[in-house]
């Protein structure tokens, strides 16, 4: 998944270091809580749509909800008590920013042969100044810190407390999705490390192949090919890229034959921005608590507003989004 990221620096009214030091180690750090959410997403939908392409419509509906759930101001208060209590480990960024801006205004660190090692910290050499042995004992035990604050929350009972409020609010508005619950955790964890931290889900969401990420049973597969008397150094390569595809294609038929492949099913091409407005009905009705007669007032023209059919539309698209939001785990 791409997902587009969008956050704010808030910088202090007195800095004492480089903003851009900061931009900088915030803005890997923020890619950081990216790929962690790209690599993990994946592996914990185990979305459950009988279809590829009921699974692809689960995601397509999931993805205009939470960019709505997330933009939801209970859903943020929530967040910001969470993050409340939280360890401010953004201090930490901003420590170790001084001590970037510290080392960069030195001419000797560039000579030096620095190292890292997750127990011990930086190294330097034995002989290097004393001034640059300080430094990067400094920041070995501002990262030991670091580490030791994110660690001790995880096992403290505040964290499971917190945990047990997600769930609790992702029970109180009546959703009882687990998925739903996962991603709330996802984005305030994110947003404890950075400010305004947040994802655009429309659009970015991925649908899990199953198939491919189970283990593979054993496997052995021989290709051979000899170049043809007569033949040019073109034609060699041409016959051999297409037999090199015919041997993939039945090599993958192979490896596949005892897997169970979920079938393609019906692609939602078609009905992507159908589906785009039943999510949409669905938060309204569900999260906001606004009445089926407003949506469908809001959602047909004049001369269709009193229409009792107009209003069973908003129903059945609420229900269908409600039917593929289920999908998920």
């Amino acid at each position: 998944m791409n997902e587009e990221v969008c956050y704010e620096i808030l910088e202090p009214s007195v800095p004492e270091h480089s903003s851009d030091t900061l931009d900088e180690l915030i803005d890997v750090l923020a890619q950081s809580v990216d790929d962690w959410r790209t690599e993990t997403l994946p592996e914990r939908d185990n979305l459950k749509g009988k279809s590829q392409g009921e699974n692809e419509r689960h995601v397509i509906v999931r993805g205009v909800f939470l960019d709505l759930f997330f933009s939801d101001e209970r859903t943020n208060a929530f967040i910001d008590t969470l993050i409340n209590r939280s360890p401010p480990l953004k201090e930490r960024l901003s420590e170790i920013a001084k001590i970037s801006d510290r080392l960069t205004a030195m001419s000797e660190p560039q000579k030096e042969e620095i190292s890292w090692d997750y127990e011990n910290g930086f190294k330097v050499c034995s002989d290097s100044d004393d001034e640059i042995k300080l430094l990067f004992g400094e920041a070995t035990e501002i990262l030991r810190g670091f580490r030791s604050e994110i660690m001790g929350h995880f096992s403290s009972g505040a964290f499971r407390q917190g945990i047990d409020e997600i769930y609790q609010f992702v029970e109180d508005i009546g959703l009882p999705y687990q998925w739903l619950a996962l991603e709330l955790w996802g984005l305030y964890f994110s947003r404890v490390l950075v400010d305004d931290f947040s994802w655009r889900f429309t659009g970015s969401l991925d649908v899990e192949d199953t198939a491919y990420s189970q283990p593979s049973p054993e496997f052995h597969w021989e290709f051979s090919f000899d170049g043809r008397a007569g033949e040019t150094v073109g034609q060699v390569i041409e016959r051999l890229e297409l037999e090199s595809r015919t041997q993939i294609a039945e090599a993958r038929q192979e490896l596949t034959r005892f897997v169970d492949i979920l079938p393609r099913g019906k692609m939602p091409n078609r009905t992507k921005e159908s589906l785009q407005k039943y999510a949409e009905w669905f938060y309204r009705n569900k999260v906001a608590g606004e009445s089926i007669r407003s949506i469908a007032s809001q959602a047909f023209t004049e001369g269709d507003r009193m229409d009792d059919e107009r209003r069973k539309d908003v129903r059945g698209g609420i229900k269908k989004a409600e039917s593929l939001l289920s999908l998920g785990s």
